[in-house]
């Protein structure tokens, strides 16, 4: 009853977050890291996966490389902290007994970090994000006001690894997208929010903000992204089962 609880939470989370604004790309499949390409191959859906016993594992959280769109440190440190407290509630399938931060997901570093965390099975999460920003021209009876609306994109990929035998035993993704728009409204001045979605809710109405302003920290758009890509993820490693109670 517990672990029904759980998905139902996680189920009514992601597909509350895939509606509340824009999803114009969302059929677009999602980029795979290099790094995990290979295991991804091989390994099943976390969604067909049954264990045969709830299954512990340390995550190894592979960072992006210097060429990549990086996350911000206080984005990934809050998504490593949602995902220890997720699964440290009793009646899950899968149990995180530590999670560190690699730069390589090779065989050799994973069975390193397996034994200094006295683990056999490593959860590999890879991060992907993508970005871009495009001009913008909002039209009202007062005039057209210019702007910018940077787009995030944010992929999460795991793997599960057997690391005796080096074979995946199933894989999960989950991805999000959320939008920075910041406008020029004439005499108010720039005008930034953050939505989910690549395009704000109510599209082509006329929308007027009366001086109101939001102060965003720099990259806030990919935590946001992000958080909604966990949430994805998440609802897929809760939905593994196990043939014996947890």
């Amino acid at each position: 009853m517990v672990k029904e609880g759980r998905i139902a939470r996680s189920t009514l989370l992601a597909f509350s977050l895939l509606f509340l604004g824009g999803c114009s790309s969302w059929g677009t499949p999602p980029p795979v890291s290099p790094t995990l390409k290979p295991f991804v191959a091989q390994a099943s859906p976390a969604e067909e996966t049954t264990l045969s016993q709830p299954l512990v594992l340390g995550v190894a959280w592979l960072q992006p490389s210097a060429s990549e769109v990086p996350l911000p440190e206080r984005g990934t440190q809050r998504l490593i902290n949602q995902i220890r407290e997720h699964f440290s509630e009793p009646g899950t399938s899968i149990r995180i007994s530590s999670i560190d931060t690699v730069t390589s997901a090779d065989l050799v570093t994973l069975r390193a970090l397996g034994k200094q965390q006295n683990v056999s099975h490593m959860l590999v999460v890879a991060p992907t994000l993508q970005e871009v920003t495009v001009p913008e021209k909002f039209g009202v009876p007062r005039g057209n006001w210019l702007g910018t609306r940077t787009e995030s994109r944010a992929f999460l990929e795991a793997v599960a690894i057997d690391l005796q035998s080096g074979l995946p035993i199933f894989e999960a993704q989950g991805n999000g997208q959320a939008a920075l728009e910041t406008l020029e409204y004439g005499s108010f001045g720039p005008f930034p929010r953050i939505f989910r979605g690549l395009y704000a809710p109510g599209d082509g109405s006329v929308f007027y903000p009366e001086g109101g302003r939001e102060n965003f920290p720099a990259d806030e758009v990919r935590i946001y992204s992000s958080n909604y890509a966990l949430a994805g993820l998440l609802w897929k490693l809760d939905m593994i089962k196990t043939s014996t109670p947890s």
